[in-house]
């Protein structure tokens, strides 16, 4: 009971931090994202985003495979992103996303796999969750 404590605890804390809006941003800034081009990067390897291959390079990135020991996050995955607690998709999924307590994601393609929430836009394949699963248009 502690330890989910802490989890939720930490999870509130955390998903401010790291919660997006497909609407919040404006459009001339959408335009911009949408013009620059990812960067791909095969394989990245991380504890949370500012220690990662992915933070390294920098800019919108497209991974295959992203592993990540606590919290993972990325602009395009066309393989597997696996986090320890939360991993985190800026655009689309095209694979699988696991982590061991929250996924996010703008649009899934695959599987959406947590311990606890699922987050995405559209899904087309299945999202899992133990406690919640939220897709939307």
């Amino acid at each position: 009971m502690k330890n989910m404590k802490r989890a939720l605890l930490l999870s509130a804390l955390l998903l401010p931090w790291v919660s997006y809006s497909q609407d919040a941003a404006p459009a001339a800034e959408v335009l911009d994202e949408q013009e620059e081009e990812y960067k791909f990067i095969p394989v990245n390897v991380g504890i949370l985003p500012p220690l990662s291959v992915n933070s390294l390079v920098g800019g919108r990135t497209e991974n295959i495979i992203s592993m990540d020991a606590f919290m993972g996050m990325t602009h395009r995955i066309t393989g597997l992103q696996t986090s320890g607690f939360m991993g985190m998709v800026r655009g689309q999924v095209n694979g699988a996303q696991t982590a061991g307590f929250l996924t996010i994601a703008q649009e899934v393609n695959g599987a959406q796999i947590s311990g606890f929430g699922a987050i995405t836009g559209p899904v087309y394949g299945g999202p899992g969750a133990g406690f919640f699963n939220v897709a939307g248009p």
